[in-house]
């Protein structure tokens, strides 16, 4: 990949988590079921570092934990920093075993066209 194509995927990246920062703090804090808040950047931490891998999901991690830390209220200090720290690797682990097989690189015989699927 180019210098120039992975400056515009972290753009790319970068304006996704600021959107989701506000659809977090505009709409979905105030949504509610049984009391419970829909709270989705973990998930697009796990996402991010899934695409990209040990290195680049704890950056996104600590990057988004700490931008999550500034802006939005909590108990707990560093929480955020914590639990994408927790969702990144975690993900990123898992990348390899079944990402490569939806994107065709390894066949298994499993109908799924992954071992663990």
């Amino acid at each position: 990949m180019s210098r120039r194509d992975t400056i515009w995927k972290w753009v790319f990246y970068t304006a996704g988590v600021l959107l989701l920062l506000l659809l977090q703090g505009l709409a979905l804090d105030h949504i509610s079921l049984l009391h419970v808040h829909p709270y989705l950047p973990p998930v697009m931490v796990a996402v991010l570092a899934m695409f990209e891998g040990a290195y680049g999901g704890m950056g996104v991690a600590l990057a988004m934990g700490l931008l999550f830390d500034l802006t939005q209220p909590g108990l707990i200090p560093c929480f955020h920093i914590l639990v994408f720290l927790l969702a990144g690797p975690t993900t990123s682990l898992r990348r390899g075993f079944c990402a490569p097989c939806s994107w065709g690189r390894r066949r298994w015989s499993s109908p799924m066209g992954c071992k663990f699927c």
